[in-house]
């Protein structure tokens, strides 16, 4: 009987872990969930010419009953914290406009997000970037989230892409 109570909470653990699997990606896109949202993080274009723009979104839907914090806040607001990568340009996050919130535990009202929304952050690959070269473009998101009655300790998602410079097209 404890052999099998210690192999269920293996396998709890484990999918529990799986659920939040944070292990870095290549993929164009990439999805995940926590207990607290959904999201998927895409760029496009993954093929870029020195000097071309790319976009970064992030489309996070919070699940029923969490809100996470929208910047200006003073609890984590929810962003996207790019590594610094010398063949790119990385813009300021764009956000949506946030909803007051009264966080009536604590009689505070914040701004936050409860419904879905997009991130989107503008990249460009600098002048003199190598042709028929790779990026490697890694980064976190980054979000506390509360519910009616808990705020969550902050979470941070590593999230990583590969992106590929090409020569510009020719005249």
């Amino acid at each position: 009987m404890r052999g099998r109570r210690i192999a269920a909470a293996i396998l709890l653990v484990g999918a529990a872990a799986a659920t939040v699997n944070v292990a870095a990606q290549t993929a164009a896109t990439i999805s995940r969930e926590t207990r607290h949202l959904k999201f998927s993080a895409s760029i496009s274009p993954r093929v870029i010419a020195a000097g071309q723009r790319a976009s970064l979104a992030i489309d996070v839907s919070p699940k029923r009953g969490m809100h996470v914090y929208a910047p200006g806040s003073k609890y984590q607001p929810i962003t996207i914290n790019l590594e610094p990568q010398p063949m790119l340009k990385v813009g300021n996050p764009k956000y949506p406009p946030a909803t007051a919130y009264l966080f009536k535990p604590l009689n505070e009202t914040v701004d936050v997000y409860q419904t879905p929304f997009r991130l989107l952050v503008e990249l460009a690959v600098v002048a003199g970037a190598p042709a028929s070269s790779s990026i490697t473009l890694s980064g976190t998101l980054e979000y506390q989230a509360c519910d009616d009655r808990v705020c969550y300790l902050p979470e941070s998602i590593p999230l990583q892409w590969a992106l590929r410079v090409e020569p510009p097209a020719g005249p």
